[in-house]
């Protein structure tokens, strides 16, 4: 929890209890404050993040200031930790230990050196210094783990399946027909990974075991600073137990289901759930930005925010991009420089369910401690059940790019049904669920599909080998089977010209094939003349 201490003299209380005004915000963020009893607190001195010291001749000569300044000023200069100094009289602070120990200083003019409107201005300003670095009082206590294996047992359509993951690469797309386990295979990931034993959402989680079987089992190693450890569940009657010795640690997971979207208003939180409940159906925390904390985050931080997503969206070779925020509107968008100003109700869907993710990822990094220089740099774990929701194909082929690029150091496991997103996963893993009969497994693809058309991902990676509609393909079925048949000494040419005119009425390329065809069966002296049967009836009438 974010822990800011204050150091001040008696004398100076009401100037603590003005700025404690502007300071509120911060308590919504969860912060701590300590230090505001007249004569102070020592634990809470040494176990603090921040620091803020009301400096003046008051200060300076009070006993307070004689026990605790030395100790703050170690400890500060020792753990590289923020102090904000608030001037509040003229003193010589200077020639005092406070001149060798780096600190933040807003003004250096005295508030009591100011008018009222003067000095409420700078504790406005103090407090504004303070919450726009929050995340300087607020270390990352989660680790930046990552996923290294998975291996389940008798969960949903898994009968077995096992998964290790590539280290060399940050992304792995997963694709496979409906009802293969894709969304089973990340809300799966997102249990183990936070822990999780009951989902709040039982219509979501419900008769996962695999009939006949009595009990699951989930296994995941993941790795933190080199180091990997595995931990195991087993899952009886929908719940999840933990039967490793150790807890898994804290981590940065974030998880985004398939209807994700921006609520109008907040919903209540769901606990420990809440970061993973995306995927089961809820979509709790991707509240509104004017609505809730949410809000709140998104104005403190909304230079870094604007500048990651504007990032994305640039690689991304988009049209539209984030050009301002309006306290109680939300983030201004516009598709040109000098077009009009969007918000996000007026986006469209692909870069609204786009928008919406990246937002609460980034939000979600600072809230955990992320400095807002660092948000690029961090590492994590992110799960996405259709990546390609709502996004045209051209965004598509860039969007892997552009989100590896901007997060280098965060692992992406996404699903997919696009073959614009498989051809894009060239530098991605590329894993399919493949139906062997009984029960799909994972599968590695080898291929570089960058450098394959979409017809050939198609066939490779989807099972579809035809480039034409479904009722285009079973009559050229059609046409193909009589055209064997006559390759079998039948005679009867009838049936296969009006399939063979229906076709070409389809189009120039459809076509093709069946002339394609008409010159193979004319190589083996087989001579069909598909408009015969026409101009026959074109005669008698």
């Amino acid at each position: 929890m974010p822990h800011l201490y204050f150091s001040y003299a008696p004398e100076d209380k009401a100037w603590l209890d003005r700025l404690m005004v502007h300071l509120q915000p911060l308590l919504r963020f969860g912060f701590e404050f300590s230090g505001l009893e007249p004569e102070g607190n020592e634990d809470a001195l040494k176990n603090a993040l921040g620091y803020v010291v009301l400096v003046s001749d008051h200060y300076l000569a009070s006993p307070r200031a004689e026990q605790e300044l030395t100790t703050l000023c170690e400890i500060v200069k020792a753990k590289k930790l923020p102090l904000v100094l608030v001037h509040v009289s003229a003193s010589f602070y200077r020639v005092t230990i406070l001149k060798n120990v780096p600190s933040e200083i807003v003004s250096e003019t005295p508030l009591d050196e100011l008018s009222e409107i003067g000095a409420e201005d700078l504790l406005s300003a103090i407090a504004d210094r303070i919450q726009s670095n929050s995340s300087l009082f607020s270390p990352t206590t989660k680790g930046f783990q990552h996923l290294r294996s998975l291996h389940m047992e008798n969960i949903k359509c898994f009968t077995c399946l096992d998964w290790k993951l590539e280290q060399s690469k940050n992304i792995h797309v997963v694709i496979g027909i409906n009802g293969r386990g894709k969304s089973t295979l990340l809300q799966v990931i997102a249990l183990a990974m936070q822990g999780v034993q009951f989902v709040p959402n039982p219509m979501a989680w419900k008769n996962v075991l695999k009939q006949p079987s009595e009990k699951g089992i989930i296994e995941i190693s993941i790795e933190s600073k080199g180091k990997e450890q595995t931990f195991r569940y087993e899952v009886k009657d929908d719940i999840i137990f933990s039967v490793s010795p150790e807890t898994i640690p804290s981590t940065f997971i974030f998880c985004y289901g398939s209807n994700r979207h921006i609520y109008p208003d907040g919903a209540s939180s769901a606990g420990k759930f809440e970061n993973i409940a995306s995927l089961f159906g809820v979509n709790n925390y991707l509240a509104h930005t004017a609505k809730t904390e949410t809000h709140e985050y998104a104005e403190v931080h909304a230079a870094v925010i604007s500048e990651t997503i504007n990032h994305i969206f640039l690689l991304s070779k988009t049209t539209v991009s984030i050009v301002g925020y309006k306290p109680g509107m939300g983030f201004e968008f516009s598709n040109h420089k000098d077009g009009p100003i969007l918000y996000q109700e007026s986006l469209s869907d692909g870069y609204k369910s786009t928008f919406v993710w990246l937002l609460d990822l980034i939000i979600n990094l600072l809230k955990g401690g992320v400095r807002p220089a660092d948000v690029r740099d961090a590492g994590g774990l992110v799960l996405i059940d259709e990546i390609d929701l709502h996004l045209h194909p051209s965004w598509q082929r860039t969007l892997l790019f552009a989100i590896s690029s901007t997060f280098p150091k965060m692992q992406f496991i996404l699903t997919t049904h696009s073959p614009f997103i498989v051809q894009a996963a060239q530098e991605a893993s590329l894993q399919i669920l493949h139906d062997t009969g009984d029960e799909p497994v994972l599968l590695k693809d080898e291929s570089n599909n960058g450098s394959l058309s979409l017809a050939a991902i198609l066939d490779e990676n989807f099972g579809i080998d035809f480039p034409f509609s479904a009722d285009i393909e079973a009559e050229y079925h059609e046409f193909r089977t009589l055209k064997d048949q006559l390759c079998k000494q039948s005679d009867d040419q009838k049936d296969i010209r009006k399939v063979g005119r229906s076709l070409v009425d389809r189009g120039l390329e459809v076509s093709s094939l069946v002339r394609h065809d008409l010159m193979d069966l004319k190589r083996r002296g087989i001579d069909v003349d598909i408009w015969q049967d026409s101009e026959d009836e074109a005669w008698n009438k």
